[in-house]
């Protein structure tokens, strides 16, 4: 609490610190720069890790704030009720926050990020960074420069350091010596992109076609295998499979050549592909292929081009047929603005290739789950909006038990980028799907984004028993857009990491979803999964 020492408490400087709290009203660090407390000037924050799991824990407060009270730059910041508050702009970078579930109310720069910062065990109170961390060799050098070179452990700092009081690697850590059967290697209940950088590491990678981590034999380790991987090891059924069976003592992945099992529904969903037959496009459909979904919700921007039967031709349809077969039998598309259609009156492309009306909705079932397809390029144009409502409100009511999943383009749910806002102007199909108490709502339009919500209502509250739970996943291939802020209750994002958003409905009113990085720049989104329960 620097705020209570008036000016008398200035030039403070807190660096390499590991603070861990389980109090209810924990807080890290708190100034001022007015009012009666105030003002302290020039504290200083570099390198801490906080870990505050209290109900009412905050990371850091400012109240009239300044770059002159406040200096806060790779610290890691986790809290469960606010990450931070400050009203007013201070000098923050290339600092992690996580975990609040109140937005986090901080004026960030660019270089600061909202994500999981992988710590190698927490709840055993080991701070220490996991490989892959977004936080190894991302700090900035004002710490060293300040004087601080060594880390909390002792171990002398890199240029770049890393972010938090730890630097990667100044404690050995050793990962679990073999995948348990279930394929989490680490053994924190998960199976995403940790255990399959584990299980490598023990398993080794090769480029010869031998290492058990190239399961298409192409002759490299990559997001590809990883799909494999992952599909062997969730699923109640493995998928069948087309390479060979990795010659490890566990698990033993065992060939099926039956489809999954009745009740089980393997969807994707994906938007927004590059106008390109090549990467990361060709990687995002090789790996879909692979996959071998009972249906693909594709949630618009099929080619970044204008939408005409020649560009369709050119680019998805090689990517994901040629038409009327590879995977265009399982493809249900939605209709987006400008490189969909361009007007009320333009849809010749898109109609005549796949069969469908750009701005009329439609609807399919799959076991127990109701399918339903808006086109958001209606509500750009104002092609028939009202009809469209008409529409959705007779079919949610002629499937009155049905767990109800929708999509379509241009998301209400989401953070707003460089290039889009969220669009509210879907706002009516929205009210339409909370009364009918729908379960899964997801679009695309934020190219090579990927993000994933609580449920919510309208007014973007959390509702986790009539809320729709709403996820972004424009990552086809697409060149990525800026994010400018952070979406309401947010899980996790993650921008420039392509692949698939794959879900496993269950016809009992489960399911799980997993967005799987095939490929890309981007870290992928933590966590990466989770699981809802149809309303």
């Amino acid at each position: 609490f620097t705020e209570l020492g008036n000016s008398r408490s200035s030039d403070n400087i807190y660096a390499y610190n590991l603070f861990k709290s389980d109090l209810t009203t924990s807080l890290f660090l708190n100034t001022r720069g007015g009012g009666s407390y105030g003002p302290v000037y020039r504290t200083k924050a570099y390198n801490n890790t906080a870990y505050l799991t209290g109900s009412s824990a905050q990371g850091v407060v400012c109240t009239d704030c300044g770059t002159n009270i406040l200096t806060f730059k790779n610290n890691i910041i986790v809290a469960k009720w606010k990450t931070g508050y400050a009203n007013a702009a201070f000098d923050e970078s290339n600092n992690i926050y996580w975990l609040g579930s109140v937005t986090n109310q901080l004026p960030i720069s660019s270089s600061s990020l909202i994500i999981d910062p992988k710590f190698v065990n927490p709840s055993a109170g080991n701070f220490h960074l996991l490989e892959g961390s977004p936080a190894i060799n991302s700090g900035i050098g004002e710490s060293l420069t300040a004087g601080f070179t060594t880390d909390l452990d002792g171990a002398n700092v890199a240029n770049p350091p890393e972010r938090g009081a730890y630097e990667y690697g100044s404690v050995v850590v050793t990962p679990s010596p073999s995948p348990s059967s279930k394929g989490d290697a680490n053994g924190d209940g998960l199976v995403n992109e940790d255990d399959y950088a584990i299980w490598l590491a023990n398993y080794g990678i090769s480029l010869s076609g031998s290492s058990n981590g190239d399961f298409n034999l192409n002759g490299k380790v990559d997001g590809i295998d990883y799909v494999i991987w992952v599909t062997t090891y969730t699923r109640a059924t493995p998928l069948p499979t087309i390479v060979p069976t990795p010659t490890v003592t566990t698990p033993t992945a065992t060939p099926v050549s039956t489809p999954p099992a009745a009740g089980n529904h393997l969807i994707i969903s994906i938007g927004d592909i590059s106008r390109t037959t090549g990467s990361p496009s060709l990687d995002v459909a090789n790996s879909i292929k692979t996959l071998n979904p009972e249906a693909i919700i594709m949630t618009g921007d099929y080619d970044q081009g204008t939408g005409t039967l020649s560009d369709i031709l050119a680019y998805p349809d090689k990517l994901y047929g040629p038409k009327p077969g590879g995977l265009y039998p399982k493809i249900y598309p939605a209709a987006g603005p400008t490189h969909d259609v361009a007007s009320c009156t333009d849809q010749l492309g898109y109609s005549s290739y796949w069969g469908k009306d750009a701005f009329k909705g439609y609807s399919f079932d799959l076991g127990a789950w109701h399918f339903i397809s808006l086109p958001s390029a209606a509500t750009r144009y104002g092609c028939d909006v009202a009809g469209v409502t008409a529409w959705l409100k007779a079919d949610l009511a002629a499937h009155p038990n049905k767990c109800i999943f929708a999509y379509w383009h241009e998301p209400y749910f989401t953070s707003p980028t460089s290039s889009h806002p969220a669009d509210l102007d879907t706002r009516p199909w929205l009210d339409a799907l909370l009364a009918a108490h729908a379960d899964i709502l997801t679009a695309g339009h934020q190219n090579g984004n990927f993000e994933a919500f609580y449920p919510q209502n309208a007014s973007n509250v959390r509702d986790d028993i009539n809320g729709i739970q709403a996820f972004v996943a424009a990552t086809g291939g697409q060149s990525p857009y800026s994010f400018t802020g952070i979406g309401p209750n947010l899980i996790s994002r993650s921008s420039g990491a392509y692949g698939p958003l794959v879900f496993n409905l269950n016809d009992n009113g489960t399911y799980t979803w997993q967005f799987i990085k095939v490929t890309g720049p981007g870290i992928a989104p933590s966590p990466s999964s989770g699981s809802g329960v149809c309303r």
